[in-house]
């Protein structure tokens, strides 16, 4: 090919395995040892090819017609974006005919954005001394609804902006690594996660997206919780005393939730609620979040001579609130 441009054949192995040791038999008065027959497992290295210039991975050519395992070439240094999308001819085959492949990525190797884009269905380790998941590495990596694993390892502590985000389409499950401390924003949009680990210190705008639930409530240590920075079907968040910052509109409940609101620890020196869920300042002087009790109009209690209007929940406009004339309104 022209220049450095070159695609890479990997070779093809075939493994001797023998099984057991080898068996004595009784013959005619004579003794032999005879073998047992040897088992062949073979790794069809040789149907993956890469397309590859200067370093740089522009194209992952498999054709995902045998589970096995991806092994990148050690001049590998980028994965370009797109280089595991799908070719058409792929895409117009049943998903149930794609076989998963393994693939396991150095911490060296750089993963541009929307490197993953539209891939085929793949189980991907991101090796130790990563120090951070790029923006948009796998940014819509389920778009043709092909599942998609991620394992993220403990040296990363930073999940970039869209970096595992999918949307609302496919299913891209990511385990993540013991200390994660920052999920920028839209870093986890539409991905299943089965865990936050308890180094987390600040979830950015829709880092968590449609959740729907916070599995196992937020860890101590959190500080920063930024707007709309998950979707909840209903129940209350549980706010650690390390909280220093929630944004207005931290959460967002779905419509006809019957239970919402915060439940602050008694110790949070910034926030405090009440047996309804409202969220305030410490002092109580400040209204960050209030919702309708049972489809009653709001009345802001008279302490407080701050609020905060787009905390307030009143189902388009239905509810009225009472004692907005008499505070500052932001």
């Amino acid at each position: 090919m022209e220049g450095s441009r070159k695609l890479l054949l990997p070779p093809l192995f075939a493994a001797l395995v023998l099984s057991g040791c080898g068996e004595t038999v009784q013959s005619g008065g004579n003794t032999e040892t005879v073998q047992p027959a040897a088992v062949v497992q073979m790794t069809f290295a040789g149907s993956n090819y890469f397309e590859i210039e200067n370093g740089v991975l522009l194209r992952y050519l498999g054709d995902y017609s045998e589970m096995g395992e991806i092994v990148l070439p050690e001049e590998v240094r980028v994965i370009a974006g797109r280089a595991f999308q799908l070719p058409k001819k792929l895409r117009e085959k049943p998903i149930g005919l794609l076989k998963t492949q393994k693939l396991s990525i150095p911490a060296h190797v750089k993963i541009e954005k929307e490197a993953f884009y539209g891939c085929g269905p793949l189980e991907v380790v991101l090796e130790e001394g990563r120090e951070y998941v790029e923006e948009k590495a796998f940014y819509e990596c389920t778009k043709y609804h092909c599942k998609v694993s991620v394992k993220v390892p403990d040296s990363v502590t930073l999940i970039c902006q869209h970096a595992f985000d999918i949307g609302h389409g496919g299913w891209l499950a990511v385990e993540l690594g013991r200390r994660v401390e920052v999920l920028e924003k839209y870093a986890l949009q539409g991905a299943n996660a089965n865990n936050i680990p308890s180094s987390i210190r600040e979830i950015h705008e829709h880092a968590l997206g449609d959740w729907g639930r916070i599995p196992e409530g937020l860890p101590e240590g959190i500080r920063y919780l930024e707007k709309h920075f998950v979707d909840l079907i209903q129940g209350r968040l549980k706010v650690p005393e390390t909280v220093r910052h929630i944004a207005v509109g931290a959460v967002v409940w779905e419509e006809g939730a019957r239970r919402m609101g915060y439940d602050v620890a008694d110790n949070n020196k910034n926030y405090r609620s009440d047996q309804y869920g409202w969220l305030y300042s410490k002092d109580g002087k400040t209204l960050y979040f209030a919702y309708s009790l049972n489809g009653e109009d709001i009345r802001i209690p008279d302490s407080v001579d701050t609020v905060y209007k787009k905390g307030l929940m009143t189902e388009n406009n239905k509810i009225k609130v009472h004692g907005l004339k008499r505070v500052k309104c932001c």
